[in-house]
This record gives structure tokens, C-alpha cells and sequence, in this order.
């Protein structure tokens, strides 16, 4: 599932279905409770920014609900190999999500 770039904030319930994974514009700066209220098995987020920009986004837990987005295993952007160790991830030839 991928965020589109320019959303700032999203909406409880917005995703009314089971997703595996999310692909986070940096340009989010809150995640409603409950967002993916019906996906428990989140796995992985694919977070547009750095590490220092992600801690700066709100997210709200109503009730346990985005306990899986923030349990899930998070991945940084970076469209050149890095050199630090980390979770990194960069867009393939056809668009796919892709990690270094």
C-alpha cells in the first residue's frame, strides 16, 4: 500500500482492509489512530525520509490499533547504496520497492 506524496495526515480507518506493507511520503506529519485497523500483520514500513525525519511524525494509538505499523520492521530511503549500516530501501527500474 503506498501513501501518495503530499498526504500530511491520514485518518482513522483509512485503510479498510489487510495490508503487508506501507510506503510513507516524508511529507506525512501524522498517522491517525487506527489507520490500518484491519492489518494485523503488518511487516514492513517503507518510510520516504530518514530516521531523524521519522521521529518527528505523530502517531496516534487509539487503543492498541497502529501498534503493528510501529512494531513493523522500518526501512529508510536512499536512492544510492549506503554506506551506514541500517534498513534502507530504493525504488527499482519498474517502480517496485526494492531494499539495499
Amino acid at each position: 500500500f503506498v501513501i501518495p506524496n503530499g498526504v500530511t495526515e491520514t485518518f482513522k480507518n483509512a485503510v479498510y482492509r489487510e495490508i503487508s506493507s506501507v510506503v510513507i511520503p516524508k511529507t506525512l506529519t501524522k498517522i491517525s489512530g487506527g489507520i490500518f485497523c484491519l492489518s494485523e500483520s503488518i511487516l514492513a514500513v517503507y518510510y520516504c525520509g530518514n530516521s531523524e525525519e521519522w521521529k518527528r511524525v505523530e502517531i496516534e494509538d487509539e487503543n492498541g490499533q497502529n501498534y503493528n505499523l510501529t512494531q513493523a520492521n522500518r526501512y529508510y530511503y536512499s536512492e544510492t547504496k549506503p554506506t551506514e549500516e541500517g534498513n534502507f530501501w530504493y525504488y527499482g527500474e519498474n517502480g517496485n520497492v526494492l531494499i539495499w
